[in-house]
């Protein structure tokens, strides 16, 4: 099992809306050294977006430049998200916009490019893909707010997506916290009729399901799941990272060093926590 899974630590990225995205370095120096020697397959280091009127801190941005500056960070594998959003405005322009944002991947830390994308937009995110795509980069699909959607909405927008064939592994996002076991493997035997490469599966914690979820999914067959330290994320927040590598010891053997994280968790974040009173509350948002 684990030369496939892949556990993707997003807790600069989605916790980032609690504090926008405006992280200590010291705290962030810390946080790489405890995710490499936890042996976290992937980390998110922050959303990657264009400049805004409005105050946000270095980690909405993860400029190359910025990112090549953090220590240690060439010792791990870097992805960042982008919202579909941002380059759809313009229908002409959108490879032009997306190579403003983003160089060829040899001359990036960067080595996977998420893209989150509402059901509703897929269609039109082709050309984000493609570019990505032909600028080097790994590239993941986000399905943002799957719950609730029926099996016709899932397959037509994933058969769109596979005709494509840029895609490496699309995930499925609980975006509202409100999926449960059985509403997560139900959604899994959808995307296997018409989907043939790697799932990932991105939980909210607001019914308390995010790490019991995750270990659905990982029962049958999604290979890629997200966490954040702390649970720290947009709303109620995520699964814990230290749990769910714990977890996942326990049914694969002891690959992952969740000790590692413990300190970080309760020293940096867990003050976090405090000062900023996030964690499991009944929040609905739409967001990834």
């Amino acid at each position: 099992m684990k030369n496939k899974l892949k556990i993707l630590d997003c807790t600069l990225r989605d916790g980032g809306y609690y504090n926008q995205w405006d992280f200590e370095a010291s705290t962030v120096d810390k946080y790489v050294k405890a995710m490499i020697v936890a042996k976290v397959d992937y980390v998110e280091i922050g959303f990657r977006n264009f400049s805004q009127n409005h105050f946000l801190g270095p980690y909405a941005y993860s400029t190359d430049s910025f990112l090549n500056n953090i220590k240690n960070i060439e010792k791990l594998n870097i992805a960042v998200m982008s919202d579909a959003s941002i380059f759809l405005g313009d229908k002409k322009d959108i490879k032009n916009k997306v190579r403003q944002l983003y160089n060829y991947k040899e001359k990036s830390p960067v080595s996977l490019v998420r893209i989150a994308v509402h059901y509703n937009s897929v269609e039109e995110s082709k050309d984000i893909l493609l570019t990505l795509n032909e600028l080097g980069y790994s590239v993941a699909l986000n399905l943002m707010q799957t719950g609730g959607k029926t099996a016709i909405e899932i397959e037509s927008v994933v058969k769109i997506i596979s005709s494509w064939d840029v895609v490496e592994t699309l995930y499925f996002a609980d975006s509202l916290g409100n999926m449960d076991n059985e509403e997560v493997v139900s959604i899994i035997k959808i995307l296997n009729n018409c989907w043939n490469k790697e799932l990932g599966i991105h939980t909210h914690n607001n019914k308390g399901k995010a790490i019991s979820n995750s270990l659905a999914a990982l029962n049958h067959g999604v290979t890629w799941i997200d966490a954040t330290v702390q649970g720290m994320g947009r709303g109620a927040g995520n699964g814990a990272t230290e749990d769910l590598l714990r977890e996942i010891n326990n049914i694969n053997g002891d690959f992952y060093h969740p000790q590692s994280l413990y300190k970080l968790a309760l020293e940096e974040f867990g003050a976090l926590q405090k000062k900023i009173s996030m964690g499991t509350k009944f929040t609905l948002f739409i967001g990834s």
